[in-house]
This record gives C-alpha cells, sequence and structure tokens, in this order.
C-alpha cells in the first residue's frame, strides 16, 4: 500500500533565527500548514509565536500554541509506534516526530531532531519492508553515519527505509516514538 499527503516543506534553514536548532518548529508547522490550510504564510510566522511564550525545544510550547493560536488539541506522545504512524496518514494527518540523528544505525544519539512523516510506500525489497516518505527540514540523512546531505531541496519528500526509521525513532522497543498527534477527525 502506498499513501502521500501533499504536506507543505519547510527547511529550517533559512528561519529567521537559530536555524540550527529549530527543526522541532518547523516539523510541527508542517502539520499545521497541512492541517489547517492558509493558518500561517510561513514556518517563521509559527517560530515567532513559539519563541514569545518559550522554547523550540520544548512539547509544551508547542502544544500551547497549537491550542490557543489555532485551536487545535494536538498530544505529546513517547509511546508512538508504526502503527500510529500508518493510521494517522490513512486518516490525511502527517506526524512531526522526533528521532534520534547522530551517531552510526547501530549507536544512534543525539540531542534529537524533529521531522515530519507524509506518506509511506510498502516495498519488499526497501530495508524493513518499506519507506517513510519524510519531510526532514534540515535535509537527508545518513542512516550509517547519521551525516546529514544539505543541498538545496534536499528534506523533501525524502524516503527514510521503515528499518531507518526504527533504529532512529524507536530506539528502545517497539513503541517508544517521540511525537506530536494531532487530532484524528
Amino acid at each position: 500500500m502506498n499513501k502521500i499527503l501533499n504536506v507543505p516543506y519547510f527547511s529550517q534553514r533559512d528561519n529567521y533565527r537559530d536555524s540550527w536548532r529549530t527543526c522541532f518548529s518547523s516539523a510541527v508547522a508542517m502539520a499545521l500548514a497541512y492541517v489547517k490550510p492558509n493558518s500561517m504564510s510561513s514556518d517563521d510566522e509559527y517560530l515567532k509565536k513559539v519563541f514569545e511564550l518559550g522554547d523550540t525545544t520544548e512539547a509544551w510550547v508547542h502544544l500551547e500554541i497549537l491550542r490557543k493560536e489555532y485551536d487545535i488539541k494536538a498530544s505529546f506522545s513517547q509511546s508512538a509506534n508504526n502503527k500510529v504512524l500508518w493510521d494517522y496518514i490513512d486518516n490525511n494527518i502527517p506526524i512531526p516526530c522526533g528521532i534520534l540523528h547522530k551517531g552510526t544505525r547501530h549507536e544512534p544519539r543525539g540531542g534529537g531532531h524533529w521531522l515530519t512523516v507524509i506518506g509511506y510506500e510498502d516495498d519488499d525489497s526497501a530495508p524493513g519492508g518499506g519507506w517513510w516518505v519524510i519531510h526532514d527540514p534540515w535535509g537527508e540523512i545518513s542512516n550509517d553515519t547519521g551525516t546529514y546531505n544539505n543541498s538545496p531541496n534536499q528534506g523533501k519528500s525524502e524516503k527514510y527505509s521503515y528499518s531507518l526509521m526504527n533504529t532512529r525513532w524507536t530506539v528502545d522497543g517497539a513503541s517508544d516514538g517521540w511525537a506530536i498527534l494531532f487530532p484524528l477527525h
């Protein structure tokens, strides 16, 4: 099965401030722009609201802005799994997810990085049996090394194997993925 949502892409590299650390805001802004079209002009507009309330790295800040500014009662999960991703995509809702982006695939580590899952493609020849289609606001990650290809337009509609996400998103078990979950319709 395959399903890909037409989610707007925002790169964090052009954010008006702290571009090196605003992946969370850009990831949430992408999902917001899809769920509530025309609610903002860019991820910078969303990011300014984030910094007015708190910091881009804090989940509660995003939840509060989504609730107060956009009337969306989202939640922060530390127990999401692949089934959650499939269910949300099947219900036309993209999912911002927090991953460990540094280190090798055998030893992922890091302070964390946020990206947005916008679809999936089942493919028996792919590692783990398929691909998550990702908008990664920083670029395209190498699962082997944890480094990024940051050339222009990298990060939009990238294919990260189910295996890559299992390694970097659900690190300690099949159901410990971090995600911002917008309400299901």
